[in-house]
């Protein structure tokens, strides 16, 4: 089987790297989360259909991003992956994403708080960019009736 994801991008590897903190933050992997990264990156990498390939193959690689973030550390982890992301946004679209996925399984817990505040500091992001993305956020998962009912 050819891979559906290209982790050759430096940056498109450390958007996953990034989507797996997010998942692992809580300290559970869950399946919405790694559902709900895969519709997100279909859209954002053009593919015009849903695929369960797709999923199953995000989850092995968000799998292999978790091991690697046991054994470099959090936070030299985060730190590899950010740097990656040079403009206004690059990083608003990754800060958004994450937090997406925070509220996927209905509520974000204190671990992923925590992560969203650490990579907001490290994305350079102040709070009105936050607080206007987390606005956007919601709305987008209320539509979609991920979350937030």
């Amino acid at each position: 089987m050819s891979e559906l994801i290209d982790l050759s991008n430096p940056k498109e590897s450390a958007v996953l790297d990034l989507l797996a903190l997010a998942i692992a933050a809580d300290g559970q992997v869950d399946a919405r989360e790694i559902a709900y990264a895969a519709d997100r990156l279909q859209e954002l990498l053009g593919y015009p259909e849903k695929s369960e390939a797709f999923v199953t193959e995000l989850g092995q690689k968000i799998g292999s991003s978790i091991r690697r973030l046991k054994e470099e550390g959090a936070d030299v982890f985060m730190q590899s992956a950010v740097a990656n992301f040079e403009t206004t946004e690059e990083r608003e679209m990754v800060f958004a994403l994450c937090a997406a996925l925070g509220c996927v399984d209905g509520s974000l817990a204190l671990g992923e708080a925590e992560f969203l505040c650490q990579l907001r500091v490290l994305l350079g992001m102040n709070e009105a960019q936050v607080l206007c993305g987390m606005v956007a956020i919601t709305s987008q998962l209320q539509q979609q009736k991920h979350c937030c009912k």
